[in-house]
């Protein structure tokens, strides 16, 4: 197959990445090198997960 583009620019350019689920401080500083913060979605699996713990998390998050 032939892409004009190479597959992870498509992927920078069309798809985002939520923290649900996913409260991991590495992988979320992963993310945001690699996709930028314009990709990146706070969000919170409910009923399954509660909202303030992955507030309090993101709130600790070595970031500016």
């Amino acid at each position: 197959m032939n892409l004009a583009k190479p597959a992870t620019q498509y992927l920078r350019d069309h798809f985002h990445v939520t923290t649900s689920g996913n409260y991991h401080t590495a992988s979320l500083i992963a993310v945001l090198l690699e996709l930028g913060a314009d990709r990146l979605l706070f969000a919170a699996d409910y009923p399954f997960e509660e909202i303030a713990d992955g507030a309090r998390w993101f709130d600790a998050v070595p970031i500016a």
